[in-house]
This record gives C-alpha cells, structure tokens and sequence, in this order.
C-alpha cells in the first residue's frame, strides 16, 4: 500500500510541477523590455501594460470578454 501512495504523490507533483513552471516563466517574461521574447529578461519595464492599458482595441475587447464570460459562468450555473 505504501508503493502506491508513494507514485500517486509523485504523480500528483509532477503534473503540479508540469502546471506551474510555464507561469514561473511568463510571468518575468511579460516585464520585459525587449520587442521578442528573451529568458530572461535582460531588463525589466512595465511599457507592455501601459500599453495594453491605453490602448483603446485592447480596453474594448478585455471588457467584451469579461462580459461573455460573465454570461457563461452565469448560464453554466444554471444549467
């Protein structure tokens, strides 16, 4: 019985391991000042959320999507 509980909490960890490290690396990824993607940042700016901030496509369409997801989370709970 111990084998068995031992490979789940392996599996279960590494599937963890799996899901998290890609969000390690986007995360600094998304600070950087760089036009391209480069791990990692050789400098760290904030010019690509000013960016998507005032930008006013950007702003329509983040609120679109938070609208239809509203709508599906809604139906979804009624359903």
């Amino acid at each position: 019985k111990m084998p068995r509980r031992f490979g789940l909490k392996a599996a279960c960890l590494l599937i963890g391991i799996w899901l998290i490290v890609p969000i390690v690396i986007v995360i600094p990824l998304s600070f950087t000042a760089q036009e391209s993607f480069v791990f990692p940042p050789k400098e760290f700016s904030t010019r690509w959320y000013v960016h998507f901030l005032t930008d006013p496509e950007w702003v329509s369409d983040t609120y679109n999507s938070l609208i239809i997801a509203f709508a599906s989370a809604t139906l979804a709970t009624i359903v």
